[in-house]
């Protein structure tokens, strides 16, 4: 079976000081969110996995994981 990945910032990495983002905003409650969503599409029998990137290393990071896969 194909992965099914979702590819998004590393929790860690977004700041949630920035007023653009809703009132209340973790690190943890984004975290949350990805291990509910990666969880929803593995019911619906997805091979799904989350590429986590950080800005710094990003392209190098999608390059290893295409290269993996």
């Amino acid at each position: 079976m194909e992965l099914d990945p979702l590819i998004g910032i590393h929790p860690d990495a977004v700041d949630t000081s920035d007023p653009s983002l809703p009132a209340g905003l973790t690190n943890e409650k984004i975290a949350v969110g990805i291990r509910l969503t990666l969880s929803d599409m593995q019911s619906r029998g997805w091979d799904a996995g989350f590429l986590t990137l950080r800005p710094a290393t990003a392209q190098a990071d999608v390059e290893a994981s295409l290269a993996e896969h």
